[in-house]
């Protein structure tokens, strides 16, 4: 029995081969946005969480928001 993942990779494959995605692409192409974070904090509880107060290494830092930041970007 196939899987759903298996079902979905043959429907896009035969899209794909049959060159039927062409006829879609007028109704699937635009703008998009990948919208991507790896944390959101509580603004009210602390201005920021500690570890993004003590100086350091801490590459994911720019990955991180508000959530009043998020509430004024998803509206």
């Amino acid at each position: 029995m196939l899987e759903k993942s298996d079902v979905i990779r043959f429907g896009l494959g035969a899209l794909y081969h049959t060159r039927a995605h062409l006829a879609l692409e007028p109704a699937s192409c635009g703008l998009g946005l990948i919208f991507t974070l790896h944390r959101v904090y509580r603004e009210q509880a602390c201005e920021h969480p500690a570890y993004l107060r003590q100086a350091g290494f801490a590459p994911n830092r720019i990955l991180q928001i508000s959530d009043t930041f998020l509430d004024q970007t998803i509206v």
